[in-house]
Formats: C-alpha cells, structure tokens, sequence
C-alpha cells in the first residue's frame, strides 16, 4: 500500500511539474487579408491565424479547413481556436481560427499563402458549386491569398 502511495505521489509531481500546452497565440498577427506586400519587425513572436464563422447548426463543421503555406511548404498549425463570437443575438456564430506561432520570428522575406476549404454541401446550399463535386462531404478549396513579409530588423 505504501508503495501504491508513493507511486501516486510520483505521478503527481510529474504532472504538477511537466510545462503547460496553453493554446496562445504568441506576438501580432501577420493578416492575410491586409496587403500583399507587409513588413514586420526580424526575430519578433507573430502569428496567423485564420478560419471560418460558423452558424450552431452546422453539420458539416468539421469539414471545414484552413491551411498555411510558408514559402511553398504547408506547415501545420499549431491548434484551432473555437470562439463563440456573439451570445447575445441567436443564433450564436462560432469562430474556428486555426493558429499558427512563430514563437522566434523570422528574417528576411517569406511568402505566406492561407487556403480556406468548404465542404461541397455548403457550396450547394448557397447556389455556389454546379455541380463540381462528386461528392457532398467533399471538401474544395474555395479562397487562397498570398502575402510577402519582409522581416526587418528593428
């Protein structure tokens, strides 16, 4: 029994002490909706985080995506931020922000492009896909945009 409580305590401890995963977001956002050409300042924190509004009775939420290239290599996100922006006028709308840290910044210039998908379903209801997916829960790319940052020295 003895042995069964220091094993407990044990475990405990390594749970009090192991570093936390906050979902943060680390220094400004870089907007992918601002300019095309954009500086920032080298080796600060950022983050892009980008997504969709979203309405409580959506089936298909989770078919929706977002995701980040930096010079032509998608890199994956960090976590996905689920925010319900307005509680006071029903129905609520949900933000699904996926967010991507760079905790040390960068230098010199990058190219950063963020495509949004949808499910084909959604495209339907709205008048928006004729017929281009064989598929309902077929997700396409529906937005893309393209932003270079320099990352300037201070």
């Amino acid at each position: 029994m003895k042995k069964i409580a220091v094993l407990l305590g044990a475990v405990s401890i390594v749970f009090l002490t192991a570093p936390a995963q906050p979902h943060e977001r680390v220094g400004q956002k870089i907007d992918l909706f601002g300019a095309p050409e954009q500086e920032y300042p080298a080796n600060e924190p950022f983050n892009i985080s980008h997504g969709w509004g979203l309405g409580p009775g959506e089936t298909t939420m989770g078919l929706y995506d977002f995701d980040l290239e930096v010079d032509s290599a998608f890199r994956p996100h960090d976590f996905v931020d689920r925010i319900q922006v307005d509680k006071t006028d029903p129905p609520p709308l949900f933000n699904w922000l996926w967010v991507h840290n760079f905790p040390e910044g960068m230098t010199g210039t990058h190219t950063f492009t963020g495509h949004w998908f949808q499910p084909c379903r959604d495209l339907d209801d709205d008048g928006l896909n004729a017929g281009q997916c064989a598929r309902p829960s077929e997700t396409v790319e529906v937005l893309t945009l393209t932003v270079e940052v320099t990352f300037d020295a201070p």
